[in-house]
């Protein structure tokens, strides 16, 4: 089965963020590097060693979470936004964006999800497609593309 879509930056970003409720590792990752201008400030400021104060403590707050969402942003502007198409078959995805093309086998798929607005499916690295509804001629078609990729994931 094949679909074809293209993803908005504004969509993206919006996956991003819905993956780090379902990804505790993504969670984890984003956090610690989120982190680090907030420790570093409290480090060069020499809050370790005097105490940590109150402004201290605002601007390290806010440089992590300025540094969360330029993440976010990162992620959306790195993203891919041409468009996609996505086909599966017994041996796993195959996709295709421009002259870039990729085959992930199903034993490298973590997850699939039914995000309701999209299907999200996992890769055991951490990467992962978001197939929006708009992609499929309808809810049948939608309903049958879930059926056959949760199937192949779990070996037939």
């Amino acid at each position: 089965m094949t679909v074809k879509y293209a993803l908005s930056k504004f969509e993206i970003s919006r996956f991003f963020v819905h993956s780090l409720a379902r990804s505790p590792r993504l969670l984890l990752i984003t956090l610690g590097f989120s982190l680090w201008p907030g420790l570093g400030w409290l480090w060069v400021s020499g809050a370790i060693s005097r105490g940590i104060t109150a402004k201290d403590g605002t601007v390290a707050l806010g440089l992590t979470l300025g540094a969360c969402c330029f993440l976010a942003l990162w992620i959306s502007l790195r993203g891919k936004t041409a468009q996609r198409t996505l086909t599966v078959t017994e041996e796993g995805i195959h996709t295709e964006i421009g002259q870039f093309k990729s085959k992930v086998p199903w034993e490298k798929v973590k997850s699939i999800d039914d995000a309701g607005s999209f299907v999200f499916i996992v890769r055991s690295n951490g990467n992962a497609f978001f197939v929006p509804n708009r992609a499929f001629s309808g809810a049948a078609d939608r309903q049958r593309f879930l059926s056959e990729i949760r199937r192949w994931q779990n070996g037939m």
